[in-house]
């Protein structure tokens, strides 16, 4: 663990040591085993149960008067799963498409409205086009979350456009209308070139990777300056990030005879 110079937040910490009371053994508490487990005040434990209840992260069992993990955890622990099996999956992929193209090679998935990258390999020569693991960006930034924006459900999608998006360069699509043809066209081609769209001078490509449901759960893609990925290379790097997520897609259990429209969410309004 990285030691930081920040003091830890108290009351979350009690948070968690009310979680780590339970156990395969132990699946349901009473407040009374809590308290005793934890040490705490009985008010300041059920404050912060009702307030995990509230968010999902625990369960009332009233008739038992008991405590049990709630069903957000399964969601957190997916979260990670996949993002594990992704990572272990695509790691020659990703090398092999690194060395194809010698630009930077990225890879992030959808957090709720973020994109976090998960995964990148970085051009050694020339001009450097790079993000941090763990790094989040909104949804709608750059050609990663353009491709993911794609395919997450309508309710979300008409969320993210409520909102005014700030342009990075001149030409950076950020009209709502602009902005659902571009995810319908990249539902259509099934990937997303931009060229000075999310950084002046940079062009990137970009395509989802699918799993066994037939649901977009990753993105992957190239970035590179615009004079490198000319219009001449470019159909080269395009062929190669397809493959490279399709790879990877079939990796993770996804069948090219599988009907891919049912991971295609419905056309959103844009509003």
């Amino acid at each position: 663990m990285r030691e930081v110079k920040v003091s830890r937040i108290r009351s979350v910490e009690r948070a968690i040591q009310i979680l780590n009371c339970f156990s395969v053994q132990e699946p349901e508490l009473s407040i009374d085993q809590i308290v005793e487990r934890t040490r705490l005040a009985k008010a300041t434990v059920y404050r912060i149960l009702y307030t995990l209840e509230y968010h999902g992260l625990i369960r009332y069992h009233a008739p038992r008067a008991v405590y049990r993990l709630g069903f957000q955890l399964l969601n957190y622990g997916g979260i990670l799963l996949s993002t594990l099996a992704i990572r272990t999956e695509a790691d020659e992929e990703l090398n092999q498409l690194q060395l194809k193209t010698r630009q930077t090679v990225l890879m992030g998935i959808a957090e709720g409205q973020s994109l976090v990258y998960i995964d990148s390999r970085e051009t050694l020569e020339g001009l450097k086009y790079s993000s941090y693991i763990g790094r989040l960006r909104p949804l709608h930034y750059g050609v990663l979350g353009r491709v993911l924006l794609a395919y997450q459900p309508p309710e979300l999608v008409d969320a993210i456009l409520s909102q005014p998006i700030a342009p990075t360069t001149e030409h950076s699509v950020v009209e709502p209308e602009a902005i659902v043809r571009q995810l319908e066209e990249i539902r259509h081609q099934g990937y997303l070139v931009e060229v000075g769209q999310t950084i002046v001078g940079a062009t990137g490509v970009g395509a989802p990777i699918f799993n066994a449901c037939h649901r977009c759960v990753a993105a992957v893609g190239v970035v590179g300056p615009s004079a490198a990925l000319n219009p001449e290379v470019l159909p080269e790097v395009v062929a190669a990030v397809r493959q490279t997520a399709r790879a990877i897609s079939q990796k993770l259990g996804w069948s090219p005879l599988a009907d891919v429209a049912t991971a295609v969410p419905q056309p959103v309004s844009g509003q």
